[in-house]
């Protein structure tokens, strides 16, 4: 049976998320999420600098402006005891580069964190914020960290969360689950009609075989993960999708995030398919 790619994979998270057409879908998640209304007013899905270990390989899911701050939405596809700690130091980052150049501290924006985990508790979900210990005064009123336990939202919370609780669900789930709502009926067809795209499907079988690879090279001992000629195979197999995804028209930006090659690679190969 044909592997079906729920929307809380990464990829198809950006890919569904990140496309201007579903700002309804994007604007319900986070009013699901903060219990606002909320506009989108711009949406990015924009690579940190590698210039620290902790942050090497990390990359913003979706990077969102409303009209209320900021929010960064990120995928958590598993849980370890570091999980927290990673997600602080890359916060923190984001945060940090919220104000731009000019402005003041009191000019800086509201900023959320949204983590989407799958976490191995019982805990539906949580709020975060920065408080004293002592007088529970908040350190900074513009910080406010919401994490969803996603396989958990699905089975305690579907009537209060119904979008996030789908992000968990599989083909027949979301059969069953989104008839009678529009919105959550457009969700169901983002989803199939990704899982349905030879291009995009290889794109994520080819990345879950590669992860699964460097966690076998981890496990017995070679920490430099992949080798260099597999590394070359790997590129080589980004650059044909990148391919077949600028013959689509997709956008550069997206094909960059989903394939990790720079924008750069793809606009040269843009050229090549017009030469």
């Amino acid at each position: 049976m044909k592997k079906f790619f729920k929307a809380k994979n990464d990829a198809m998270f950006k890919a569904i998320f990140c496309n201007d057409n579903n700002r309804d879908l994007l604007k319900r998640l986070l009013e699901e999420v903060t219990g606002k209304q909320l506009e989108v007013i711009d949406i990015k899905a924009s690579e940190l600098l590698k210039n620290k270990v902790f942050v090497k390989g990390k990359t913003l899911d979706v990077l969102v402006k409303t009209n209320d701050g900021e929010a960064n939405i990120e995928i958590n596809s598993y849980s370890d005891s570091t999980l927290h700690r990673r997600n602080m130091a890359y916060i923190c980052s984001r945060y940090s580069n919220s104000i731009n150049v000019g402005d003041t501290y009191d000019e800086m924006p509201n900023f959320i964190q949204i983590n989407l985990s799958t976490m191995h508790n019982n805990i539906p979900y949580d709020i975060y914020k920065l408080k004293g210990e002592i007088n529970g005064n908040l350190f900074v009123d513009n910080f406010t960290i919401y994490e969803f336990n996603l396989p958990i939202i699905k089975r305690k919370c579907y009537n209060k969360y119904k979008l996030l609780a789908l992000l968990d669900a599989d083909k027949d789930e979301l059969n069953k689950l989104c008839v009678g709502d529009k919105l959550m009926e457009k969700f169901k067809s983002e989803v199939n009609k990704l899982n349905d795209d030879e291009e995009f499907f290889k794109l994520m079988t080819d990345e879950e075989e590669n992860e699964m690879l460097k966690n076998t090279y981890i496990h017995y001992g070679y920490k430099d993960g992949i080798n260099d000629g597999i590394k070359e195979g790997e590129e080589n197999k980004s650059k044909k999708i990148a391919l077949n995804m600028l013959k689509k028209n997709m956008d550069i930006n997206l094909i960059s995030e989903l394939t990790n090659l720079s924008t750069s690679e793809i606009k040269n190969l843009k050229n090549s398919l017009q030469d």
